[in-house]
């Protein structure tokens, strides 16, 4: 195969494996193992694609508190613990420390500001 070929080869292979993640973020079982067995690639390719993003299980994670970080926002209503469990943490504390590691605020300081931020606008 053709240095060109093979590059085009990873990148669909990449955008197949990222389009899968986010399809699946939502289920609290994805993880790189099921990543890996659903496309049928190679273990050490998928390892090799998302290696600039910190690994495979790092792109899972932060895709997850991102989404978690849009919700805390949108919904206010929510608690912090049903957004990290629907974002796939095992529990509250596991979801707040990811979140202070990620973004060096807590779940419940980021709403408390985006709301004061939002009111403030409004004045």
């Amino acid at each position: 195969m053709s240095g060109s070929k093979r590059a085009v080869n990873r990148a669909l292979m990449y955008e197949h494996t990222r389009s899968y993640v986010r399809s699946n973020l939502q289920e609290g079982g994805l993880s790189p193992e099921g990543v890996i067995e659903s496309p049928g690639l190679p273990r050490s390719t998928i390892y090799r694609l998302f290696e600039h993003d910190g690994g495979l299980g790092a792109y899972i994670r932060q895709l997850r508190l991102r989404a978690a970080a849009d919700d805390l926002v949108r919904f206010p209503k929510t608690a912090i613990k049903d957004i990290g469990y629907s974002g796939g943490f095992i529990s509250p504390s596991h979801f707040t420390r990811a979140f202070r590691d990620a973004y060096e605020i807590t779940p419940q300081e980021l709403r408390l500001n985006s709301y004061r931020y939002l009111h403030a606008e409004q004045r």
